[in-house]
């Protein structure tokens, strides 16, 4: 196992939470098509796209209310 410091990768942007849930993630802009496709860039649209209805008040209902959130449109599919 590693030892990875969170907030290298994730910074909260709790005043940029207009819609949805207010627990938002920043997303740095991105002008390459490999940052934008970096681990934690992909983690941060997904994570800033869950709806109202997932329940944040701790992890045990966090992971009872993903049960009926839909993450495969998220999911990118490559064929060869």
């Amino acid at each position: 196992m590693l030892d990875v410091n969170v907030a290298d990768f994730f910074i909260t942007d709790f005043s940029n939470a207009r819609r949805g849930h207010c627990y938002k993630l920043y997303l740095p802009s991105c002008k390459s098509s490999i940052r934008y496709s970096y681990f934690s860039n992909r983690v941060i649209r997904v994570w800033n796209n869950l709806s109202t209805d997932v329940d944040f008040t701790s992890y045990g209902a966090f992971k009872q209310s993903l049960t009926g959130v839909i993450l495969i449109k998220f999911c990118k599919v490559y064929f060869m």
